[in-house]
């Protein structure tokens, strides 16, 4: 009987499959700035193969404003691991605001890495300014300090 038991147990073990719970990627964030424009990419927290989005803000700085005319855009560096979709349309909350959503997919926990295209404009004239931007996890380790890896 105790042997019965046993190998249905064993029987019942070698039937059922074990899925592991897919890989988290993030949070991830990435701060720029250049000449007259600070931007700010933040993308929060989600699973390896689920819908995602890194989402963009951009404020202009000194006296100027950003230029609600330019398609600003995020040109994502080719991985294959990753894939793109088109962006929301871009909001400005006010004149030195701008942010926009881009869904991404990604296969593994590859890197998030492009360029940022915006344009201010102040009185007399209008920039295109492009910033690289890749984004690191948040969460990742700090450094090691000496005193962790001495000898005890």
């Amino acid at each position: 009987m105790t042997r019965g038991l046993l190998w249905l147990g064993v029987a019942a073990l070698a039937g059922c499959q074990t899925t592991a719970a897919p890989e988290t990627i993030g949070p991830r964030s990435a701060q720029a700035k250049k000449n007259f424009v600070v931007l700010d990419a933040q993308a929060p927290a989600c699973s390896v193969g689920q819908d995602c989005a890194v989402t963009f803000a951009v404020v202009a700085t000194g006296d100027t404003h950003v230029n609600k005319e330019y398609p600003h855009r995020f040109t994502p560096a080719k991985h294959p691991a990753v894939t793109f979709q088109d962006p929301a349309p871009v909001t400005h909350t006010d004149e030195q605001h701008a942010s926009w959503t881009v869904p991404y997919r990604a296969k593994t926990a590859a890197p998030l890495t492009g360029e940022v295209a915006v344009s201010v404009c102040n009185e007399s004239s209008c920039f295109i300014e492009k910033l690289p931007v890749a984004l690191a996890d948040k969460t990742a380790p700090s450094e090691p300090r000496p005193e962790d890896s001495a000898p005890q």
